[in-house]
């Protein structure tokens, strides 16, 4: 009987200790490159998703003031009454004004994607203040601003603006 061949290693039995070394090396780069990495990622991906949700309230408020039209667009209290903006909170009676969209937008209870404590703002202008070769009192310049605060990088604000032309019948 012939002992030296079941008694010999064989090269097919596993992993050699060196082998399994090398991997387990291999590994822990990579685990550690990832766990660098995914925090910024994730940072990353948070201020996306607030830029986004911004600037999709900015667009809705944008349309709903268009809907209403130039003249429901001339003052604070037709914004409050139609439901786009806050009471009680306009700098000013007629244009140029200033309203805050937060509370009915649920903006400071951290509403949706933005955190707590963000602020929304409405301003309204005469065209004609931005570009003098418009008349005065035919179209409306109307900027929506959302800022949101989440502590260092990750604060932010978004503007977004629309011409409303009066329009005759």
């Amino acid at each position: 009987m012939d002992t030296r061949n079941r008694l010999a290693p064989s090269r097919d039995s596993g992993f050699t200790l060196i082998e399994v070394c090398f991997a387990l090396l291999i590994f822990g780069a990579m685990a550690t490159v990832f766990a660098t990495v995914f925090p910024v990622v994730l940072k990353s991906s948070t201020g996306t998703g607030r830029y986004s949700q911004a600037s999709s309230l900015g667009l809705h408020k944008l349309d709903q003031i268009r809907a209403a039209g130039y003249a429901q667009a001339q003052t604070p209290a037709s914004l409050v009454q139609q439901g786009v903006a806050d009471s009680g909170t306009a700098q000013g009676n007629s244009v140029p004004f200033t309203v805050d969209f937060t509370a009915v937008d649920h903006l400071a209870s951290g509403g949706g994607f933005l955190p707590s404590g963000s602020r929304g703002s409405i301003s309204v202008v005469d065209y004609n203040s931005i570009n003098s070769s418009v008349p005065t009192g035919n179209v409306l310049s109307v900027t929506a601003t959302i800022l949101w605060t989440g502590g260092g990088s990750t604060d932010g604000q978004y503007s977004v603006s629309t011409l409303i032309a009066k329009v005759e019948h």
